[in-house]
């Protein structure tokens, strides 16, 4: 469906903002883009969207050649919806407007219907009749994201979109976009630096640092088994001890209170204090001159030792 292949590009006072990358998103399959604030993930979705002029690789779309904002007279792509931090409103038409002038080519009453289902969906009746230009942050977000859903795009960018959220809008919302993936077969790439929330989305996920994109798979083996600190980091706690000179990464579940074959070192670990979580208590512990956290279902103030 979207293939990219050896994609660079820069700005003038930034020479490599990211050079060779590559990808290839399916039919229907979400793909996630996790890494750290202005590592290049927000350039790589202009130029996916054909809003920016990549300085050299190839973007197709169904076989098609995505161009590039030089190589056309109205920057964008028909099958290909953005949604970024700039939001792309008519700030003086109203909120149901903004959603309505996108489907203009339905029948009113699949249009009528269609709009109150996004404005439904992204909790927008109470400002259906406001301009845009009166909304809130969190309102033009949520229209933004409206807007690109009325488009049924092929290949919908979505670019911190949950970032004004709540996160039972979140889930409402994330369902609705996975509901599409599979009746539409919309094509779906994230990006976000919270790599929590891109495992409960992706299909697949891809790693973004130092100019450079790396696919990592699926997301319960990125989880499980992390490249490095710096990378686990991104897909929720882990810890890091060293054992015979080597470290060693585990998640704060991934530990026994006993040796078994699956836990084979010991650890001597020192209680300092635990965080309340709601389904289970994150323990705190040093253990030589590291801090570790294990997840239990109690307080483990008595721990002494356990084995990963």
């Amino acid at each position: 469906m979207l293939k990219v292949t050896d994609l660079s590009f820069n700005y003038p006072d930034n020479p490599d903002t990211f050079t060779q990358l590559n990808m290839e998103v399916a039919e229907g399959e979400v793909a996630a883009v996790v890494g750290p604030s202005g590592s290049g993930k927000s350039t790589f979705l202009q130029c996916l969207g054909g809003l920016l002029q990549p300085k050299e690789g190839k973007i197709k779309i169904n076989g098609e050649k995505v161009l590039g904002l030089f190589e056309q007279l109205i920057a964008g792509h028909d099958d290909i919806a953005l949604v970024n931090q700039d939001f792309a409103l008519d700030d003086y038409h109203t909120t149901e407007e903004n959603i309505r002038n996108i489907i203009l080519n339905l029948p009113k009453k699949e249009r009528d219907e269609f709009v109150q289902e996004l404005l439904d969906l992204l909790d927008l009746n109470l400002v259906a009749k406001q301009q845009a230009i009166t909304l809130s942050g969190g309102e033009r977000q949520r229209l933004s994201l409206a807007r690109a859903l009325a488009k049924e795009p092929k290949l919908l960018l979505l670019d911190e979109p949950f970032s004004h959220l709540d996160i039972h809008l979140r889930r409402k919302v994330g369902h609705y976009i996975k509901k599409l993936c599979e009746i539409r077969k919309m094509s779906v790439i994230l990006v976000t630096h919270e790599g929590e929330e891109a495992l409960s989305w992706a299909d697949t996920l891809y790693f973004f640092y130092k100019h450079k994109m790396k696919k990592r798979g699926a997301p319960l083996a990125v989880y499980n088994a992390p490249k490095d600190y710096f990378e686990a980091s991104f897909f929720g706690e882990c810890n890091v001890v060293v054992i015979d000179k080597k470290e060693y990464f585990f998640r704060p579940h991934a530990y026994g209170l006993s040796k078994d074959d699956t836990y084979k070192h010991q650890l001597e670990i020192s209680y300092q204090y635990a965080d309340f979580r709601g389904a289970y208590f994150a323990n705190f512990f040093t253990c030589g001159e590291e801090e570790i956290v294990l997840y239990a279902p109690n307080n483990l103030k008595e721990l002494n030792t356990c084995y990963v």
